[in-house]
């Protein structure tokens, strides 16, 4: 069984990707503020849902177990991400972020440390510019699917 204390360390660690999250979508079908909004948001809704559901498991779990779902949740949230539809001026910015977290989750797959998690920050994903970010943040204050959120570190 994994120690209480790794499994906060992990889960912790984890917390801190949930504010978070960019994504990479087809350039061609770029998406408005609000609809990549609401589509981040998404994502981090169900992202947070697993890892709820993670830790109420974790305490039966060995850490090489809690790595592989972590690594997986991680890679949802990136294969949802990936699959949305940014503004086309975060294009870069969200293959960036994608690369962050599928990065971070095969990192802990294959080193089984939850130092892994450490290139993630205090957020999984790089700081778009400010102008972006106070877009994004005026849209997640529309969009019911944000309720709760924090989109970016503070």
């Amino acid at each position: 069984m994994a120690s209480s204390t790794m499994v906060r360390v992990v889960l912790a660690g984890l917390a801190l990707l949930l504010p978070a999250a960019a994504c990479r979508g087809d350039e061609d079908a770029a998406g408005t503020d609000a609809s990549f909004t609401a589509e981040l948001c998404e994502a981090m809704n169900e992202t947070n849902a697993d890892l709820v559901k993670l830790e109420k498991e974790a305490t039966a779990m060995d850490f090489e177990q809690m790595a592989k779902r972590v690594s997986e949740i991680l890679d949802d949230l990136a294969d949802a991400l990936a699959g949305a539809s940014p503004p086309q001026d975060m294009a870069a910015w969200n293959r960036d972020a994608v690369k962050t977290i599928r990065g971070a989750a095969d990192s802990l797959t294959r080193t089984q440390r939850s130092s892994s998690l450490d290139v993630l920050g205090d957020s999984p994903l790089p700081d778009p510019p400010s102008g972006i970010r106070t877009r994004i943040e005026a849209a997640a204050r529309e969009s019911p699917a944000c309720r709760g959120l924090t989109l970016f570190g503070e």
